[in-house]
């Protein structure tokens, strides 16, 4: 199967990119080990040793050496092919070995350890392959090398005492040496080259992330920032910048603007405020989050803040409750009207009869009409506490003594003869709040249970405080033994003038919810477990 043509480019074009970096070092090392050998050869030439008379070859050597390093060097960066000018660098390196191996000695020179210079350059440009390859070539002149030097077809210019032994010797051991160093050096660069490879790739992945992360958080609508323990701005998106009224630059690196650095400071995790940006009243709002610290010991954790406005979202809230308070007000007229139709019916037809009736009939319709008259009375009342409910007056109350004390006189009440009460209270329970409004809630709740919970049945009265988060919280529960809540109930429960009772009004638990929402706290009914009703009110202690 053929190579696609973009891929073998693509596969040349690094390779040539490769060489362009790794020559010049090879170059300059090259230019060093000839270097190190001129200061050898001026030692010898001046301490009179027996290589001092080949100072001649070697000065050549070393000048040539030099040479080709200023020209290859210059035909690399005038643009000649990277390719050329490795293969350059490797035959010229291997003649240099073979020309100073012959002076020193040839079979017994000490400078043989040139060739494997040679065969680690060409692992370094070329890899394995390229290594074995420098290795052959230095095997064959150094093997040619020893051969005419053994039968005498060349002379060395240092004359030793050699047996065919030291020939055999010097013949396999450089041998095994210059295929075994091109093998480890092939290996050693091909792992190098996988690592620069996974560096690379790494560092591409990290930038693309970085620019999908930048470009993400700009193109959000919330304001996102990272904040250093200190109160130190990090990092911030558009949208952050926008709605602080300043700009990244100003931000990054200067404290967190006053009007966020109070939140910082609680440590709460969620906030909601009104500020005065650039003139304008505006509602903000968001959360934090601890980020842990990541990379090397000198990072540290960060906290990340995300900032929105809310302005126009608190702006249609208060339409809507409007709305909703206008759409409530006609509802109520109905139920009103509705509710005000009967006894009124009822009052207007026993007066008309009053006037030809007997004494007999005369007072059970008297009796008739202020039945009716109380009713309407405790209607009006029910909903003027549930149309103005009173701000509550909080007091320091000892709730256990007070639900002691309710139970006490629900007890004695002729409607609780064939009812039990169990009472399961939590001692030293403290809360601030109105007594007569909580006495009233707790008396309508106990009521709805009473007549819930059939002859012989218990009603269930708890109460326990408890710690959530940083608040502490005080439940009472209100649990009967009834038939449950009808499904159809379920999403009118608050609502006023609906009940279920052929004699109710219907804003029984539309008061308790509207006097425990003015204590701060909520009410939630239930299934109970095995059955019956569970009414819970949490309130803040």
């Amino acid at each position: 199967r053929r190579t696609p043509l973009f891929v073998r480019l693509r596969g040349e074009s690094d390779i040539e990119g490769g060489l362009v970096r790794r020559l010049p070092w090879l170059l300059v090392f090259r230019g060093v080990v000839a270097t190190g050998l001129l200061f050898l050869t001026l030692a010898a030439d001046l301490a009179q040793w027996p290589m001092g008379h080949l100072a001649s070859v070697l000065y050549g050597v070393v000048i040539g050496t030099y040479a080709v390093v200023v020209l290859l060097g210059l035909l690399l960066k005038g643009g000649l092919s990277a390719t050329i000018v490795a293969v350059a660098h490797l035959v010229t390196a291997v003649f240099a070995a073979v020309v100073v191996v012959h002076a020193t000695g040839g079979v017994m020179s000490a400078f043989s350890f040139l060739y494997l210079l040679v065969i680690l350059d060409g692992a370094i440009i070329g890899g394995r392959s390229a290594a074995l390859a420098v290795a052959s070539v230095a095997s064959i002149a150094y093997g040619l090398q020893l051969t005419l030097q053994l039968y005498g077809v060349i002379a060395t210019a240092i004359r030793l005492p050699t047996t065919s032994v030291d020939y055999i010797n010097a013949a396999v051991t450089h041998l095994a040496a210059f295929y075994l160093t091109a093998l480890l050096a092939g290996q050693l660069a091909r792992q190098l080259e996988s690592a620069r490879r996974a560096v690379n790739s790494a560092r591409t992945d990290l930038s693309r992330a970085e620019l999908f992360h930048s470009a993400v958080m700009d193109s959000l609508s919330v304001g996102v920032l990272s904040v250093t323990r200190n109160g130190i701005v990090v990092s911030t998106n558009k949208a952050g910048a926008a709605l602080l009224g300043a700009s990244a630059d100003d931000l990054v690196g200067a404290p967190l603007p006053d009007l966020l650095a109070s939140f910082f400071r609680s440590g709460d995790e969620r906030f909601e405020t009104f500020v005065d940006v650039n003139g304008k009243r505006r509602c903000f709002g968001g959360g934090r989050s601890e980020v842990a610290s990541v990379g090397d010991e000198g990072g540290q954790p960060m906290t990340a803040l995300v900032v929105e406005d809310r302005t126009e979202v608190k702006a249609l809230e208060d339409r809507l409750r409007t709305r909703e308070r206008l759409a409530s007000v006609g509802q109520l007229a109905a139920s009103i009207a509705h509710e005000l139709r009967n006894p009124l019916a009822a009052i207007s037809g026993s007066v008309e009869l009053l006037s030809g009736s007997t004494d007999q009939e005369r007072a059970k319709l008297q009796g008739i009409v202020l039945r009716e008259i109380q009713r309407l009375e405790k209607l009006v009342q029910d909903f003027l506490v549930y149309a103005r409910p009173a701000p509550p007056q909080r007091q320091p109350l000892d709730l256990t003594r007070v639900l002691e004390e309710l139970a006490q006189m629900v007890r004695a009440d002729l409607q609780w003869a064939d009812i039990s009460l169990d009472l399961d209270l939590a001692a030293g329970i403290e809360l601030d709040a109105d007594p007569g409004q909580l006495h009233q809630v707790l008396l309508n709740l106990l009521r709805n249970a009473q007549e819930a919970t059939p002859a012989g049945g218990v009603v269930h009265l708890s109460a326990t405080a408890q710690l959530v988060g940083s608040r502490r919280e005080v439940r009472l529960q209100v649990r009967d033994h009834g038939a449950g809540m009808p499904p159809e109930a379920r999403a009118h429960l608050f609502e006023p003038f609906f009940t279920t009772k052929s004699q109710g009004t219907g804003l029984g638990l539309a008061v308790v919810h509207r006097v425990i929402e003015g204590h701060g706290g909520r009410v939630e009914m239930e299934d109970a477990p095995g059955g019956g009703t569970m009414a819970t009110v949490i309130l803040p202690a």
